[in-house]
């Protein structure tokens, strides 16, 4: 019979990720990459969490670091725009992609909404509106909650980026 730290240490362990659509991912900070050596790439949205390459042995590490912020620069929506079609490509190439960032809340709902949209077609904020529908962070609290990140959704498909 396992002790009751025992159960709690193996519920530390377990990995916090939601399965969107075909093989992408959304989940927060994972910090014992030991659990995630079953995707080929892992991208890093939260510019607090960074770690090295050699962190995930068996992962491309895509790094598309930025903060959630209630507005968002020039500089960043350019940054989140090409790192979301590259993660599209990735997609497209059957590679089983997690985006992450801390709590798996905005940052990386924002980036798997775009590459979302980049992969099939649809339109950005119907891609941001299944990933609200589909991802809890670990506390309960839906994704997609940043405004101004919605914001550029609708302006993705407005066709101002």
């Amino acid at each position: 019979m396992r002790r009751p730290i025992d159960r709690m240490a193996e519920g530390l362990r377990r990995r916090d990720v939601t399965r969107i659509h075909g093989g992408l991912y959304i989940g927060s900070a994972p910090t014992d990459p030991s659990l995630y050596q079953d995707f080929d790439v892992i991208v890093l949205c939260a510019e607090e969490f960074q770690p090295g390459s050699r962190a995930f042995p068996r992962a491309r590490v895509r790094r598309i670091p930025f903060n959630d912020a209630p507005n968002i620069d020039g500089a960043t929506i350019g940054r989140v725009l090409s790192g979301s079609k590259v993660v599209a490509q990735d997609l497209a190439r059957g590679r089983r992609t997690l985006v992450t960032c801390a709590m798996g809340r905005n940052r990386s709902a924002l980036v798997t909404a775009l590459s979302l949209h980049y992969l099939t077609g649809a339109p950005a904020l119907v891609c941001g509106q299944r990933v609200y529908q589909l991802r809890k962070d670990p506390t309960g609290v839906r994704a997609l909650q940043n405004q101004s990140f919605v914001q550029l959704l609708v302006a993705v498909d407005q066709g101002r980026f």
